[in-house]
């Protein structure tokens, strides 16, 4: 059952005509994501919980940023063994500055944080979609090289990339937002894309 059946179902149940006010739509759509969180608690429908997501690792890169809230196991694909978990406290005790290379054996999550990626030197930050249809504002918060933090942001012109103000001394994102829901996937870059 996809969520439009399951509100036109409620809707029905409850009176409400086929394309209900704005408010109702969200007071319903915020009872079905609290009874669907419960039910993913319940025990035996771990399956409907869990997914396995795949991606490709770059020989330089030490960090990935994931769109998941947990790992329950990591593989190695191409070399066909799993990879143990490890603490971040046995991560800085024995490779602080993350400078191993080679085959991995562990992984470490490292927790969560709103941007992925931080910039790898003082730069312009620049905001782009995947639709034509994003051109509301987008926000972002951070810090520039002097240590001073800003916020500051910008029209977005759909798939054409925009510099969030002149600021070419980003060093570190703190939040990046929207006005308005996006259309498209919505990214943020270092530098022109």
């Amino acid at each position: 059952m996809t969520l439009s059946e399951i509100e036109a179902e409620l809707y029905r149940r409850t009176g409400y005509k086929a394309s209900p006010a704005a408010e109702i739509i969200t007071r319903f759509r915020s009872y079905i994501n609290i009874s669907h969180r419960q039910l993913l608690t319940t025990p035996g429908l771990g399956s409907l919980r869990d997914d396995t997501i795949t991606f490709d690792s770059i020989a330089t890169y030490a960090v990935y940023g994931l769109p998941i809230a947990k790992v329950a196991h990591f593989q190695d694909r191409t070399n066909q063994r799993a990879l143990r978990e490890r603490s971040l406290t046995w991560l800085r005790q024995t490779d602080p500055g993350l400078q191993q290379t080679g085959t991995p054996s562990v992984y470490v999550p490292r927790g969560y944080q709103a941007i992925a990626f931080q910039p790898a030197a003082a730069c312009t930050i620049y905001v782009t979609s995947t639709s034509a249809s994003d051109v509301g504002l987008a926000y972002l918060e951070g810090v520039r090289s002097s240590g001073a933090a800003f916020t500051t942001s910008v029209t977005m012109t759909g798939t054409t990339p925009v510099a969030f103000s002149a600021f070419t001394d980003v060093i570190a994102v703190s939040k990046f937002y929207l006005a308005v829901t996006a259309v498209g996937l919505v990214t943020i870059t270092e530098g022109a894309p």
